[in-house]
């Protein structure tokens, strides 16, 4: 299976980010860890294996991200509004490098976004931002149909 590590500079996070990519074409899924959680989770705890043959045929290719909770939300010593910003920005990461590095290895123009606990969130702000172009999100309750 394909498996390619990413590490790149993030102008709107100042500071590098990593990602991990897994297969080689199918629906774009786009994977947000834990709370707190690094971009490696879903490898870790058997996510990717578990979805093996989807990833081998094609069905699917995911992009697993890295967080910067512990920079905003969970930054309890910032004031709230840094804390807002900063999710601005990571939310300006993910819309404006993540996704076009994305669209670059694979045109395939579904883009899935999933994660669990505070991955839920992110999963859902990122999919109600119209840039994204994400209709559909799966959180750990459920599917969830964005805009229209």
């Amino acid at each position: 299976m394909n498996r390619e590590y990413h590490r790149c500079y993030s102008p709107s996070l100042e500071r590098d980010m990593e990602l991990l990519v897994f297969g080689h074409a199918g629906a774009r899924v786009l994977v947000f860890p834990t709370s707190m959680g690094r971009f490696f989770q879903w490898e870790d705890t058997g996510m990717i294996a578990a979805l093996g043959d989807q990833l081998e045929q094609g069905d699917i290719q995911i992009f697993c991200v890295d967080s910067i909770d512990g920079e905003s939300w969970y930054a309890k010593w910032r004031p709230p509004a840094e804390r807002a910003w900063r999710q601005t920005q990571y939310n300006n990461y993910i819309v404006n490098e993540v996704l076009p590095f994305s669209k670059q290895l694979n045109a395939n123009p579904y883009l899935i976004t999933t994660g669990t606990s505070f991955g839920a969130y992110h999963t859902m702000s990122i999919s109600i931002i119209p840039a994204t172009s994400s209709r559909m999100s799966k959180t750990r309750h459920g599917w969830r149909r964005c805009g229209t």
